[in-house]
C-alpha cells in the first residue's frame, strides 16, 4: 500500500539519480526545446531548424519517414530531410517531431499508475491533440499549446521511476484524487515533477507554466489562457479516460468543459471529441507504417 512508503515532503530535484536517469532515457527532449525556442525569433530559418533536427540522426530519420506516411504527405514521396521540412512547415514540423518523439517518451509502461505504454502514449497524443484544436478555436498558439498537451504526463515517468528505484510495490487504485495519491507516496506531483523536466530541457516559460499549472479544477468560463486550456484539456481527459474510451462514455464529459473550449452546442462538442479519438487512431496507424 502507499501509506506503508509515506515519506516527507521532498521536492523532485532531491530524487537526483532518477532524474538524472529520466534525464538521460529521453534527452532526445531537448531537440523539440532547442525548435521550439528557434521558431520564437523572427530571423529563425527553416535551415537552422533543419539544423537541430539533422544533428540526431535517429530523430532525423524518423522525421523523413513520417512525412511520407499517409498523415502527413503532400504530393511524390520527399527523398531529402531539407525538402521534407521545406514542404512541412514549422507548425507541421513540430506535430510531426512530437509524433515522432511520443513512440520513445511514452514507450515504457507505468507499473504505479497500473498503465501499459499504449494507454500512455494514448493519453499524451489525446491531450496534444485535444489542446492544439482548442488552441484554434481560442485564439491562442496552437504549436505550443499542441506540445503543453503533449508533454502534460510527462512527469508521470520520473515518479514511476522514482517508485521502481525505491522498490516500492505500489498501484494507484483510481479512487484517491491522483494528485494526493503522488503526494502521499513521493512529496510532489507529476505536473511538479514535469515542469522540472521541462526547465532542466530548457523549454521556453510559455511550456513549463502550463505543465506546472494543469492540475487545478478548471473554469466553466472560456479557457483563453494556455493555463486555463490545459486544465480543460486534462480534465476531458480525466473524465473521458481515451486510453480506454468507449463511444457512449463519451457523454460523461461534462457540458461545462465543452463551453470552456468555445462550443456552443453539446452536439458539436461531442462530435469534437470524436474527432479526436479518430485522429488518434490515424496517428497510430501512421507509426505503425513500414
Amino acid at each position: 500500500m502507499a501509506n506503508q512508503h509515506r515519506m516527507n515532503p521532498q521536492r523532485p530535484e532531491d530524487f537526483r539519480e532518477a532524474v538524472q536517469r529520466v534525464e538521460t532515457l529521453y534527452s532526445i527532449c531537448q531537440v523539440l526545446g532547442r525548435i521550439l525556442k528557434l521558431v520564437r525569433k523572427p530571423d529563425a530559418s527553416m535551415s537552422q531548424i533543419a539544423e537541430v533536427v539533422a544533428h540526431d540522426q535517429a530523430l532525423a530519420a524518423d522525421v523523413l519517414h513520417l512525412s511520407n506516411c499517409a498523415l502527413f504527405r503532400r504530393g511524390a514521396p520527399c527523398t531529402r530531410l531539407s525538402e521534407a521540412l521545406q514542404r512541412l512547415g514549422v507548425n507541421e514540423l513540430i506535430r510531426l517531431i512530437g509524433i515522432s518523439l511520443s513512440k520513445n517518451l511514452f514507450g515504457k509502461d507505468l507499473a504505479c499508475y497500473g498503465m501499459s505504454a499504449s494507454q500512455y502514449w494514448t493519453e499524451a497524443v489525446w491531450c496534444a491533440l485535444c489542446n492544439e484544436a482548442g488552441a484554434h478555436r481560442l485564439g491562442l498558439d496552437p504549436s505550443e499549446a499542441y506540445v503543453v498537451g503533449l508533454l502534460s504526463p510527462m512527469g508521470k515517468a520520473l515518479i514511476n521511476e522514482v517508485v521502481t528505484a525505491q522498490g516500492w510495490n505500489v498501484l494507484w487504485d483510481g479512487l484517491q484524487p491522483l494528485p494526493a495519491w503522488e503526494r502521499s507516496l513521493i512529496g510532489f506531483t507529476h505536473a511538479e515533477a514535469g515542469a522540472l523536466l521541462m526547465r532542466r530541457w530548457d523549454f521556453p516559460d510559455t511550456i513549463v507554466h502550463p505543465i506546472l499549472s494543469q492540475l487545478a479544477a478548471p473554469d466553466a468560463s472560456p479557457a483563453l489562457d494556455p493555463v486555463g486550456l490545459i486544465r480543460v484539456t486534462r480534465a476531458c481527459a480525466a473524465a473521458l479516460d481515451p486510453a480506454q474510451v468507449r463511444p457512449q462514455s463519451r457523454t460523461n464529459v461534462p457540458e461545462a468543459f465543452g463551453a470552456a473550449l468555445g462550443f456552443d452546442q453539446v452536439a458539436d462538442f461531442r462530435a469534437f471529441l470524436e474527432t479526436l479519438t479518430t485522429r488518434v487512431d490515424e496517428i497510430r496507424a501512421s507509426l505503425a507504417e513500414g
